[in-house]
């Protein structure tokens, strides 16, 4: 079942349904439910244990420092779960870790094409934009996460630094 965990293709399937009922004159009733779970078991992997296990691996090898290890599991969650944005964005920062930018680069762009407001992913596209010295854009990128959200302190750190050097810049 899948409670409240919807993601927005979710919410455009179950729309699908109900338009395609009230086409067709049928009754709304509980049977959109079970429709919905049969049409979209096959692409809801966000939620697998499965997918969790090899992530939270990812996550594991990640911490301990073995970047090549982590890289490797969350590969295969995206191929698993391609709209798993925290397989994107976890991996970004891996490969940011064995300074391959421009896959760590291409991976923040996957996952802010598939939610635009993961304020970490926006966090870390600031931070790696830094390290290319960038300042500039990461200064955007780090307004761009506190827009989203406004307390986040680390956020605000970043930001606050990377400001005199883009004065500088400017000056």
């Amino acid at each position: 079942s899948q409670g409240f965990n919807m993601t927005i293709r979710d919410i455009n399937e179950i729309s699908k349904l109900i338009m395609l009922k009230q086409q067709n004159g049928l009754e709304l009733d509980t049977s959109i439910c079970s429709d919905f779970e049969k049409n979209t078991k096959s692409k809801n992997y966000i939620f697998s244990n499965g997918i969790d296990f090899i992530y939270e691996k990812g996550n594991s090898a990640f911490v301990s420092g073995d970047y090549n290890t982590s890289i490797e599991h969350y590969s295969s969650v995206i191929e698993f779960a391609p709209e798993f944005v925290m397989g994107w964005f976890a991996r970004s920062r891996a490969y940011s870790e064995i300074n391959y930018d421009g896959p760590a680069l291409a991976d923040l762009e996957k996952a802010l094409s598939l939610d635009s407001r993961h304020f970490y992913a926006l966090l870390a596209l600031g931070q790696l934009l830094e390290k290319l010295d960038m300042p500039a854009l990461a200064f955007k990128a780090y307004q761009k996460t506190l827009e989203i959200h406004p307390h986040l302190a680390e956020g605000k750190q970043l930001q606050e630094l990377i400001a005199l050097q883009v004065l500088d810049r400017l000056i």
